[in-house]
């Protein structure tokens, strides 16, 4: 899946792009936190601003959000379509650490593949009890065989007064299947509040500890995305990854088991049968594992 390049400053999002080239958004920038207790954050940027999503899997791009946090802090992010219609996807909750964060948006969520459309992301950082604003950007997903750089955000037709509760049932959309706004919003943020009732146990005194556990991603001088791990199923049926998964876990094992001396194998009545038929374990993980390679590259 390639990852499309530019450059798009979170703040007051416009209902159209400026350029072909990129979506146009300005306004306000970042909130800094200069109030005690809110995180210290810098420019908060998207590259790739159209996202494919369906087609021909060499041809599909995602936009990557990028945000700096000088404490760690719990990051919300808010996923609404704006146009053609005004439906709430949902929230989830990231753990932001100092530095450079990233987040990798495929036009995906909860293994739900979004229908075409301008959506707005919000991010918020809590933080002590509260959430910061760090800002807004819009993405466009375009549907295969359309041009990416010829499609242009539409206008928003969620009004000026929508809040977190706005928006129509995601399940009325042509997205059917994910539930409504509220049940969404209701898992988030159970979400956040154990992210941010974990990190509030695991701190060990006030800004020195992490506000919530776990990896989040930074950037490298190369590019690379850091702290991400890479889920090579994401685009497979949702039904299909538990599968994938254990067949995973069970060439693992059949590889272990091939590999392990006499000695080591438990209970010990069992060592020579694993002596015995050691190549036989050792060829079903490997063709387990050429099953779940071609599965990879298939779906």
């Amino acid at each position: 899946m390639q990852t499309v390049t530019g450059t798009l400053g979170l703040g007051a999002t416009s209902g159209a792009a400026g350029s072909g080239s990129a979506a146009a958004t300005s306004g306000a920038s970042a909130t800094s936190g200069a109030s005690a207790g809110s995180p210290r954050t810098r420019k908060v940027r998207v590259f790739g601003t159209w996202v494919r999503n369906t087609g021909d899997r060499r041809k599909r791009t995602a936009a990557v959000v990028t945000f700096s946090l000088a404490r760690p802090a719990l990051v919300r992010f808010r996923i609404q379509r704006v146009a053609p219609d005004c439906v709430l996807v949902g929230r989830f909750a990231l753990n932001g650490q100092p530095g450079v964060n990233t987040y990798r948006f495929a036009g995906r969520f909860r293994g739900i593949t979004l229908p075409a459309g301008t959506y707005q992301l919000s991010a918020n950082a809590f933080r002590r009890g509260r959430f910061v604003s760090l800002g807004r950007a819009v993405v466009v997903i375009v549907p295969a065989g359309e041009d990416l750089k010829s499609t242009r955000p539409e206008r928003s037709t969620c009004g000026a007064g929508d809040g977190p509760a706005s928006g129509a049932r995601l399940s009325d959309a042509s997205a059917g299947g994910v539930g409504s706004d509220t049940e969404a919003e209701g898992r988030a943020d159970e979400d956040v509040s154990a992210a941010a009732a974990s990190g509030s146990s695991s701190s060990g005194s006030g800004s020195a500890g992490a506000e919530a556990a776990g990896p989040s991603g930074g950037v490298a001088r190369d590019g690379r995305i850091l702290g991400v791990l890479p889920n090579p199923f994401e685009d497979a049926p949702a039904w299909l990854q538990p599968f994938l998964l254990v067949a995973l876990g069970a060439a693992i094992v059949l590889l272990l088991a091939a590999a392990l001396p006499a000695a080591a194998v438990r209970p010990a009545g069992a060592a020579p049968v694993v002596s015995q038929r050691r190549s036989e374990f050792a060829l079903a993980g490997a063709m387990i594992l050429g099953a779940i390679a071609i599965a990879a590259l298939v779906l």
